[in-house]
């Protein structure tokens, strides 16, 4: 779990793996540099849970993947669990993707279904993804099809046992590796729903959506360069359109079309927000009348 100025919710986040019915494991928590109250509430946790939580302190900070590259070497288990710090994990996540990886000993990434909560814990849409490796594979050429911190990984079939992820793509990271790792076990992905994925304003993978989804082309043309990743014509050709949209339409719709197309948020959800901002819109003019008004008297 790497975590930078977390204090809003990474409790929430440890209390979820403390919670998981499956008990025979370690966390290991990175603390990349953060200047809140973060490292205190760790601390407290580690007080009450000394052999389950381990702490490790970045000396300057470096980013989730470089955080937990930092301390792959570290882990004790088989398998590697990764973790967001502003997530929730459900209480039969580990133990039913522990199941699966002991089951299929040729998956090397497993992931799950999730929930998609806002700041408040509400849930507000669902992430759904491909379950069998075949499917997954034809999907990594148009959206990433693993919701990566709900992956467990097996670390016997890392083709580097030092370090899990790529240093080439910042956010992108997970989805450039990813590429990497299918030419090295098969992918899978559970039938539950067993993540809390949350969406806030400061998702590192949001922030800056353009250059995010820019970087996604660049990545699909390297693991068909690179990874002997088979794209189809109609991958190039999405990858064709996606490239003018990000060069014509604003940020602010891309975002609203990202967020519909990967389940995050429904149709209703949008349409709500529209009607939201027209009828401000619209308001505005009537509440500066009133103002007028009630000043003249």
């Amino acid at each position: 779990m790497p975590v930078y100025n977390g204090q809003a919710f990474i409790g929430e986040a440890i209390d979820s793996i403390l919670l998981q019915t499956f008990q025979n494991f370690e966390l290991l928590i990175v603390n990349d540099c953060s200047t809140d109250s973060t490292e205190r509430i760790i601390d407290l946790y580690q007080k009450i849970y000394p052999q389950k939580i381990k702490l490790y302190k970045m000396q300057t900070k470096v980013g989730a993947f470089a955080a937990i590259n930092s301390v792959v070497q570290k882990c004790k288990g088989q398998f590697i669990a990764l973790m967001d710090s502003d997530d929730i994990s459900l209480p039969e996540r580990l133990k039913t993707q522990v199941k699966l990886l002991l089951d299929n000993s040729e998956i090397i990434v497993a992931g799950t279904q999730a929930i998609v909560i806002n700041k408040n814990g509400e849930e507000i849409g669902r992430k759904i993804v491909p379950l069998d490796n075949q499917q997954i594979k034809k999907h990594f050429a148009f959206l990433h099809p693993m919701i990566h911190p709900s992956c467990m990984i097996r670390k016997n079939l890392l083709s580097d046992k030092d370090y899990i992820y790529e240093n080439k793509y910042g956010v992108n990271d997970d989805y450039y590796t990813f590429f990497k790792l299918l030419n090295f076990g098969k992918f899978a992905n559970t039938e539950e729903v067993l993540y809390k994925y949350r969406i806030h304003s400061d998702n590192s993978s949001l922030k800056n959506l353009k250059i995010t989804l820019f970087n996604t082309i660049s990545i699909r043309i390297d693991a068909w360069k690179n990874f002997h990743y088979q794209l189809p014509l109609s991958a190039f050709l999405s990858i064709f359109i996606l490239g003018i949209a990000l060069n014509f339409i604003p940020e602010k719709f891309i975002l609203n079309c990202y967020l519909l197309i990967r389940g995050i948020n429904s149709p209703k959800e949008i349409m709500n927000k529209v009607f939201s901002k027209i009828k401000i819109t619209f308001l505005k003019p009537v509440y500066f009348c009133q103002l007028l008004i009630s000043k003249q008297e």
